[in-house]
């Protein structure tokens, strides 16, 4: 079996999610292998390739990109770095895994579309979402015509970010953007069932909360959303709030043959109703017993990591298109950015579609 050689750009919470995926599971760990890792912090870095055992280690990302024989780079670094990152890497000759947002401006976003194009390389948006057991479970029951067409569509990510922002500093020095980095989780859940946005008409407020102070950029985000299949919706984006206990990611859809709200569903047929419980998913169980740290909390995505990296790697060596692809990232931030037009101008705004 062929072997991938892989290099981390920027080890933290979800640079080391993936690389804990290749660590634990042995489907995985057959098909790549960790030959160099980055990370800014000199003293991190080193914590980080010991504990994985990392041949090469280095401060400078390009140092990788230099290596001929690397196939893959997964790039995990902060949200505003990722366009010049992932040009790098394209232009490189490297295979690419990126962390959501795909960027954070459009300008950079058509520049990433045109570049993979250009190259033929392969590209993979490493959205979470998409490769979640509960959500591909519901997915699943979708594509096979369990619940009809989209009448409503829901989906939240509500994550009191306090704790992360001590963890990791760029966030306020940068400072992040929330609904780009945040609600692009929901947004592309939402787009991943109902297709693409025709309108979206957006709110957003900034709480004074203890852990917030200074906070330059609105915390929570309320989008109200139209698809061109007729269906509507709605994705919060929540993170100036005191840790609701509700999952971290919710998802409803009502249908014309059925419903789902988190993991509980009701289909209709002939006039009976048939009634089901999904497993329930990680981020429920959480909510019962409240969060965990925000390193354990964002290492937990390595199940998801697993199966994007099984998925790439069919994608690497045996040529199947990467789902979801460089244009789906370009399309999750084109809402989020046509979000922050309709919040300035108070009216609702169409986003970019055609990258």
């Amino acid at each position: 079996m062929e072997v991938l050689k892989i290099g981390i750009i920027g080890a933290g919470f979800m640079g080391k999610a993936l690389m804990d995926a290749i660590k634990l599971y042995p489907n995985v760990k057959s098909k790549y292998e960790i030959v160099a890792v980055n990370r800014r912090n000199p003293v991190k870095l080193q914590e980080v390739a010991k504990e994985y055992g990392v041949p090469m280690a280095t401060t400078d990302y390009r140092e990788i990109l230099k290596r001929g024989d690397i196939d893959v780079v997964g790039i995990f670094t902060p949200d505003h770095l990722h366009a010049q990152h992932v040009l790098d890497s394209l232009d490189a000759g490297k295979h690419v895994i990126c962390t959501k947002p795909l960027a954070t401006k459009l300008e950079d976003l058509k520049n990433i579309v045109k570049k993979v194009d250009s190259t033929g390389l392969k590209f993979l948006m490493a959205e979470t979402v998409r490769f979640h057991p509960l959500f591909l479970t519901i997915k699943d029951m979708f594509d096979k015509g369990e619940f009809g067409d989209p009448v409503y569509i829901q989906a939240h990510y509500v994550h009191d970010l306090r704790d992360v922002l001590k963890e990791t500093p760029w966030r306020r020095t940068a400072p992040q953007d929330f609904l780009i980095g945040g609600g692009c989780h929901p947004i592309s859940l939402v787009r991943w069932f109902a297709g693409e946005v025709a309108e979206v008409h957006a709110y957003a407020n900034k709480p004074e909360i203890p852990g917030y102070e200074g906070y330059p950029l609105e915390l929570n985000f309320a989008l109200n959303l139209k698809f061109d299949n007729q269906c509507i919706g709605r994705v919060l984006s929540a993170h100036g709030c005191i840790e609701p206990p509700v999952p971290m990611s919710s998802f409803w859809l009502f249908g014309t043959r059925g419903s789902v709200v988190e993991n509980k569903v009701v289909l209709e047929r002939n006039g009976e109703k048939i009634r089901k419980t999904l497993e329930p998913s990680r981020e429920m169980r959480l909510a019962e017993i409240g969060m965990p740290s925000a390193e354990e909390e964002i290492r937990g995505h390595a199940e998801e990591c697993a199966r994007l990296l099984v998925h790439f790697y069919d994608c690497v060596v045996h040529g199947k298109s990467p789902d979801p692809d460089v244009r789906e990232g370009a399309k999750d931030v084109a809402v989020a950015l046509a979000a922050w037009e309709s919040i300035k101008k108070g009216l609702p705004v169409k986003p970019q579609r055609e990258f």
